[in-house]
């Protein structure tokens, strides 16, 4: 089995040579939208291509981090090929990441699989959400809390009741 920093470092290759690739989801920083072991599907795109609520993916210490942006930074009047930076929050986080810039960027989530069933994110409903969470933040991230807490919560019991039928 590959290590995070082999699939990292593969992705990497893979998107850099414009192939789409799938890569499980971990953690809970992107809940409600995303769940722990969803299946991401990243599209190799322009970093100019994106635009505040998108999801994008970049690394971070040999890691891969999936994370919706909030600010976009064009850096106009700037010669470098590497003025455009972004800035990302996870919906369920409190601060913001560090900055994101073509060094580092790796592509933009467009569905994802949960269930054995595929989504996309570009749907009205998801946009809406997305706007909604970036226009409350951080307010509904400890909201998102308190929520992720629930959902663990209702799921141990339903998973205990089945036990004991």
């Amino acid at each position: 089995m590959l290590s995070s920093t082999e699939i990292s470092a593969l992705s990497r290759d893979l998107l850099s040579q414009g192939i789409t690739v799938r890569l499980k989801a971990s953690g809970k920083s992107m809940f409600p939208l995303l769940l722990q072991n969803d299946v991401l599907e990243v599209q190799p795109v322009d970093l100019d291509s994106i635009k505040r609520g998108d999801i994008v993916v970049f690394y971070r210490q040999n890691s891969l981090i999936a994370h919706r942006v909030h600010h976009i930074n064009p850096h106009t009047g700037s010669t470098s090929p590497h003025s455009l930076t972004a800035t990302t929050i996870g919906d369920s986080c409190i601060r913001e990441d560090e900055l994101i810039t073509r060094l580092n960027f790796a592509g933009k989530v467009t569905g994802f699989v949960r269930r054995e069933r595929y989504r996309t994110v570009e749907t009205t409903f998801r946009k809406t959400c997305s706007h909604l969470i970036l226009a409350t933040y951080p307010y509904i991230n400890h909201l998102n809390y308190f929520l992720y807490y629930l959902y663990r919560r209702t799921t141990a019991v339903v998973k205990r009741l089945r036990f004991q039928m």
